[in-house]
């Protein structure tokens, strides 16, 4: 939509350049050269903004982490301007290119974009492609987060298409203004498939921030509630099940679940060390540089399913086998006949990897990243510890520090606790999340005022005209208002899909939930999101229907 307005200053220049005798390469050098100089101010101001957003973003960590220290990496930030400069350069090519084989008639004439369309669609998706391709650490949440957005964005211009198309045909035998509307957004097809998919994108990007967010807390909660009781059992020795279990009948509580497990680090896959496997930031490499529970089973336990690979039978022969969680393998880049060596009470044991298992709900949230068959049991020399879950009755916690006090060493977290440490958790992420969700709110803003102001010179003649044929402003305003309703309801309904797309897939893959966002909180965001809207364009359709029929038509 920006592009729109810079084509069509830079075709004019062109032109009254060719009038002098200047060639049309000399003349694109110098625009190329004219977006150089606006790039290298807009990194100077975006430096300036992203260094007072690195200092809020590392005091409100240092609130909640006394002591963390922070300190400018410039490498990383020279790599992230040159990046961006390629991203906005891979934008810019379709319109040098429309530049470069334009005849002098037609910059003159200045016509229609159309045909360029496939072009700019084909260097956005190489853009994002190269996007996720530097800074992806995940490629299963980027998958499902870009599949999202396609769907999102397929779907609106689907829904646009339909509804305009629909929308003339109804009209043609119809008089009136919203028939009126319909038939002029109809001439405008492409560009007002521009309106909505810009309008459409900030908003998902804005609902998947605020809505994931706010649902993520109270559905993790609720699910830990009815499936694991109100008491985990974080680790006990073998020693300590008994005791554990004879004070559950005595205090009339029960044991959800217990599963056992040992400590091991993993040290080596396929005799590379971890600090050879990537050097991109990773949750799951982070989390494996420390020691991890490694368990065993014989038949595939009840909250997982085999997702890949085969699960190993009964014989007991061989042993050294192991499967692992489809993440894990995604994070790590894993595949199945890897070899993982890892040290286990001070010995080394390898395993080679066969299946990966993946969690289902329904049996409590007690899993394990690694598993090996129960005839492994029997080679590892360590200690069984049990990690699982008891549900308690209100009476059963004032006698708790009897049996703490009975197994010094038994570690128990209530689930209180546990959601206090997640809602913490889950407050500093909302803080910075609700940072970023003010970012795309601010860049929601410009795409709303580039989807004005790109077609302010189009909307003003076409308000000239009709003011010339005695059609009066609050008329003018009104089809302003049915163009603009028309516009923001789709990119609302773009975006709550896409939303929920997303919701569905990260939930289904991340804990094997189905997402239910609020639905008065999602109409209510569409009402907002279309009300914003339609006020934007209002105010600026007043604007400019406050200056004579001459001036609309001349400008």
């Amino acid at each position: 939509m920006t592009t729109r307005r810079w084509l069509a200053s830079m075709r004019y220049r062109l032109a009254l350049y060719a009038t002098f005798g200047v060639t049309t390469r000399t003349g694109i050098a110098m625009a190329l050269g004219q977006w150089l100089a606006g790039f290298i101010l807009a990194v100077l101001l975006g430096t300036m903004l992203a260094t007072l957003a690195y200092g809020l973003i590392v005091g409100q960590l240092q609130e909640q982490f006394p002591g963390l220290d922070a300190a400018w990496h410039w490498l990383p930030a020279l790599k992230t301007i040159g990046l961006v400069f390629v991203l906005l350069l891979a934008l810019q090519v379709p319109s040098f290119l429309q530049l470069r084989r334009a005849s002098l008639l037609s910059l003159i004439r200045n016509p229609a974009e159309n045909s360029f369309v496939w072009h700019r669609l084909f260097w956005s998706i190489a853009s994002v492609t190269l996007l996720a391709a530097v800074y992806s650490d995940n490629w299963l949440l980027t998958g499902m987060t870009l599949a999202a957005i396609a769907a999102a964005l397929v779907l609106m211009v689907a829904l646009t298409w339909t509804v305009i198309r629909l929308g003339d045909l109804w009209g043609r035998r119809r008089a009136g203004l919203l028939p009126f509307a319909f038939f002029i957004m109809r001439q405008r097809l492409f560009a007002k498939s521009a309106q909505v998919l810009g309008l459409g994108l900030s908003g998902l990007l804005l609902l998947f921030t605020l809505m994931l967010m706010r649902d993520l807390g109270t559905t993790m909660e609720q699910y830990g509630r009815s499936h694991d009781g109100n008491l985990m059992i974080s680790e006990a020795g073998a020693d300590q099940i008994a005791g554990i279990r004879q004070w559950a009948t005595q205090t009339g509580s029960s044991v959800r679940a217990l599963r056992p497990f040992v400590s091991a680090q993993l040290v080596a896959v396929n005799g590379a060390s971890l600090a050879e496997l990537g050097d991109k930031p990773s949750d799951t490499l982070a989390t494996l540089k420390d020691p991890i529970r490694l368990s065993w089973a014989g038949a595939m336990p009840q909250n997982n399913r085999l997702a890949g690979g085969r699960w190993w039978s009964a014989d007991t022969s061989n042993w050294r086998q192991i499967s692992a969680e489809p993440e894990v393998m995604t994070d790590m880049g894993l595949g199945y006949g890897d070899t993982l060596t890892y040290q286990i009470n001070g010995k080394l044991y390898a395993f080679t990897l066969v299946a990966s298992h993946a969690y289902q709900p329904g049996h409590g949230s007690i899993t394990f990243w690694f598993q090996v068959p129960l005839a492994a049991r029997a080679q590892i020399e360590a200690p069984t510890l049990y990690m699982g879950s008891m549900e308690l009755p209100e009476q059963a916690w004032d006698a708790l520090a009897g049996l703490w006090q009975q197994y010094p060493s038994l570690a128990l977290v209530p689930l209180r606790e546990l959601t206090e440490r997640f809602d913490r958790t889950l407050g500093i992420v909302t803080r910075l999340t609700s940072g970023y969700a003010a970012m795309v709110l601010l860049l929601a803003l410009f795409v709303l005022a580039a989807s004005v102001s790109g077609f302010s010179a189009d909307d003003r003649q076409k308000n000239g005209l009709l003011m010339s044929m005695g059609v009066s402003k609050a008329d003018c305003l009104k089809l302003s208002f049915y163009d603009w309703s028309v516009t923001a309801l789709i990119a609302a309904m773009g975006a709550i899909a896409g939303t929920w797309s997303a919701g569905l897939l990260i939930y289904r893959s991340q804990f094997n939930l189905t997402y239910s966002p609020d639905l008065v909180w999602v109409a209510g965001m569409v009402v907002t999101m279309v009300a914003s809207v339609c006020l934007v364009g209002f105010i600026a359709c007043r604007q400019s229907l406050n200056v004579s029929v001459r001036e609309l038509m001349t400008s």
